[in-house]
C-alpha cells in the first residue's frame, strides 16, 4: 500500500507532474537533456525530481554512456490508471502545454 501512496505523493509537486505529463505525451524514452529543455528548469532541480520519480516506481531509469534516459514505467498497473488522471489534468494546464511545445521542438516532433 505504501508503494501506492508514494506514487501520488511524487505527483503532487508541480515539476514532477509536469516531468510525468511530458514523458507520457512523448510517447517514449527521453533524456535529461530533453527534459531539462523541455520545462526550462535547471539540471539540479529535474535531476532531484527525477530521483523522487524513478524512487516512487513511477519513472524507469537507464544509463545510456554518458545520458540518462527516462521512461514511464508502463508495465505497472498502479502507474497506467495514474497516468489517465495526468493526461485529463495535463490537457487542461496552460503551463504543461507550453511544456509540449517545447519538446515537440527539441525532439523534431
Amino acid at each position: 500500500m505504501k508503494q501506492c501512496y508514494e506514487k501520488f505523493k511524487a505527483l503532487g509537486e508541480e515539476t514532477r507532474f509536469r516531468i510525468v505529463a511530458i514523458l507520457s505525451k512523448s510517447g517514449r524514452e527521453l533524456c535529461a537533456c530533453e527534459i531539462i529543455n523541455s520545462l526550462g528548469k535547471a539540471q539540479y532541480t529535474i535531476s532531484k525530481a527525477m530521483s523522487i520519480l524513478v524512487g516512487s516506481g513511477m519513472v524507469l531509469e537507464r544509463r545510456e554512456g554518458k545520458m540518462m534516459m527516462y521512461s514511464l514505467n508502463s508495465k505497472d498497473p498502479q502507474v497506467k490508471a495514474l497516468l489517465q488522471a495526468v493526461k485529463i489534468v495535463a490537457e487542461s494546464q496552460c503551463g504543461v502545454k507550453a511544456d509540449f511545445e517545447r519538446l515537440s521542438k527539441c525532439i523534431g516532433n
